[in-house]
């Protein structure tokens, strides 16, 4: 199982990070130390642990990080 890892510009991976095969991290994405991605990150997210998962993005209507998914299920800029 072998395919193309896709970072995003602007992302940022810190130390010891492990990306899977097949694996598309978006823009302007920030990687926990240590994490394993075993699937897509989206856009201008916070991302750790093992496996990786979404713990913060940026929301540009409040033009501030929130805590994902959020609440309500409000829509994200680029959906």
């Amino acid at each position: 199982m072998s395919g193309p890892v896709r970072i995003g510009a602007g992302s940022w991976l810190a130390y010891n990070v492990c990306v899977l095969p097949n694996v598309t991290i978006g823009r302007h994405c920030v990687i926990g130390a240590l994490s394993v991605v075993n699937s897509n990150i989206p856009p201008y997210s916070i991302a750790v642990g093992c496996p990786a998962r979404v713990v913060k993005r940026y929301d540009f209507d409040r033009k501030a990080w929130v805590r994902y998914p959020g609440t309500g299920g409000e829509k994200w800029a680029e959906e």
